[in-house]
C-alpha cells in the first residue's frame, strides 16, 4: 500500500503517513478473474453471427451447399467484429462455424453419393 500524496510505501495498519502526515484511505483491491477470454463489453449481440449461425442451420435443414458456404462467411466475420468491437456472440459465431462446415461436408458427401448411385443405376443398362 502507498500513500496517495507523497507515494511512499505504507504499512497496512497505518492510519496515516509517516513521512507527509496524510491520512491513509483503505481501499478495497479490485481483483479480475481471465477466464480465457474478454467479457463482452457491450449488451449488444453481433448480427452478423447470428446470420452466420441461421444459414448454416438453414443449409443443414435443406442441404444446400451455397447455405454452407455463406453460414461460414458470416460466421467467420462475426467472431472477428465480436472480439474487436467486444460484442456478445461469441459462442453463436463458433456454432455457426461448427455447422457450417458440417453442412458443406454433408453437402460434399451427398453429391458423391448420388454420382455414385448414378452411374450403378446407368451401368445397369448398358450392355457394351
Amino acid at each position: 500500500m502507498f500513500c496517495k500524496k507523497c507515494g511512499a510505501e505504507l504499512d497496512r495498519s497505518a492510519s496515516f503517513c509517516p513521512y507527509c502526515g496524510e491520512k491513509v484511505t483503505v481501499e478495497e483491491e479490485r481483483v479480475e478473474v481471465n477466464l480465457g477470454y474478454d467479457a463482452p463489453k457491450s449488451n449488444k449481440t453481433c448480427t452478423k453471427a447470428l446470420v452466420g449461425f441461421i444459414v448454416a442451420m438453414a443449409g443443414i435443414i435443406i442441404a444446400a451447399i451455397p447455405c454452407g458456404i455463406v453460414g461460414l462467411v458470416f460466421s467467420i466475420m462475426g467472431k472477428k467484429e465480436v472480439e474487436a468491437k467486444g460484442l456478445k456472440g461469441r459462442g453463436l459465431a463458433i456454432a455457426g462455424i461448427v455447422v457450417a462446415i458440417l453442412d458443406i461436408a454433408f453437402g460434399v458427401i451427398s453429391i458423391i453419393m448420388t454420382l455414385a448411385l448414378a452411374e450403378a443405376y446407368l451401368s445397369m443398362f448398358s450392355y457394351f
